[in-house]
């Protein structure tokens, strides 16, 4: 993402830019981080960001708004060589603040960026509904995620909020949990996943990394759900 993109937030919510946006929903193809659940820890939110850097978009999905403010924040004011996606999406967790600021290194001026509860990314010919997940209830199943992603035209879910690296193909959408960057549960360890869309394909394509310090290795026993 150009730095100069970085606090253009549009009505959709999303950073990077007009031109950026409308070229990734126009793409024949797309590769997608999702990342979710950093909860203070920036590092390894980092080194997922540094990961992502060939990838055409990122989406956090929320509890961790402060570490990715603050990626951004130095990004912004140090000139950093961090490569961040050129659209970048971002929802509100259970945790989080409903908007955090970002200081222009040229005025000084700060600029005030929204994050709410659930965004729609339109990708490649498909459209991504991403949420954090406590307001659709997804301790107690997928029901209410996939009803608010089809009232939305879309056919992927994305969530965070249960910390548990999942995914599910049923009733024709990807409905997908990156797991947590910082705190997982059931023994896993701390993950991320990215997904490829294609256009005119039913979203299936996902994979599952595991954070491991600054290294990034395959983790290929996510929680398969209905």
């Amino acid at each position: 993402m150009d730095v100069s993109k970085i606090m253009d937030q549009g009505e959709d919510f999303l950073l990077g830019g007009e031109d950026a946006i409308k070229n990734l929903s126009e793409k024949d193809s797309a590769s997608i981080v999702v990342v979710s659940d950093s909860h203070g820890d920036a590092k390894d939110l980092l080194t997922v960001i540094k990961d992502s850097e060939n990838c055409d978009c990122l989406i956090f999905c929320g509890d961790g708004i402060s570490d990715l403010s603050m990626i951004l924040g130095t990004v912004l004011l140090s000139g950093s060589q961090i490569q961040i996606p050129p659209v970048l999406a971002f929802v509100r967790g259970n945790n989080d603040f409903q908007t955090f600021a970002l200081k222009n290194p040229q005025t000084g001026t700060l600029t005030n960026i929204n994050v709410p509860p659930e965004v729609v990314i339109p990708v490649a010919g498909h459209k991504i509904f991403a949420t954090h997940g406590h307001l659709q209830g997804v301790y107690a199943g997928l029901k209410n995620l996939r009803e608010a992603a089809k009232n939305h035209g879309a056919d992927v879910a994305l969530f965070g909020h249960t910390h548990v690296a999942s995914y599910s193909t049923a009733c024709g959408m990807l409905s997908l949990n990156p797991g947590s960057s910082r705190l997982p549960r059931e023994n896993q360890p701390k993950t991320f996943a990215k997904i490829f869309l294609e256009r005119g394909r039913t979203p299936s394509d996902c994979s599952f990394f595991a954070i491991d310090g600054e290294k990034i290795l395959p983790f290929k026993y996510p929680v398969l759900i209905d």
